[in-house]
């Protein structure tokens, strides 16, 4: 999220209810709640994908952040993974529709 001194400044600006899917570099639970996000997860379900910020072992559909490698959608049988990460969408966030139509 940038620097650390404007990680408030930045999660003030986003439009909406901010529900973070916490990743392996956020800082603690109580930390980014502090800085803004409404709700702070490990996991979530959400239409029938599983939202998750490292996909392995998900077992089903999931979207994840933490792939920062240039693939937007996995696809492994009838599991279908979407890299929300920002770094592959322009580094905006997209909508649940937008990403579960790139499949």
């Amino acid at each position: 999220m940038g620097p650390r001194t404007r990680h408030a400044e930045f999660v003030r600006n986003l439009n909406g209810y901010k529900i973070l899917i916490k990743g392996n570099h956020d800082g603690s639970i109580a930390k980014m709640l502090n800085i803004g996000f409404n709700e702070v997860l490990e996991i979530s379900e959400y239409k029938g994908w599983t939202l998750v910020h490292n996909p392995l072992g998900i077992t089903g559909n999931a979207m994840c952040g933490h792939v920062h490698t240039s693939w937007k959608v996995h696809i492994d049988g009838n599991k279908h993974i979407v890299n929300v990460g920002v770094d592959q969408w322009d580094f905006k966030p997209i909508s649940f529709e937008e990403a579960i139509n790139a499949v």
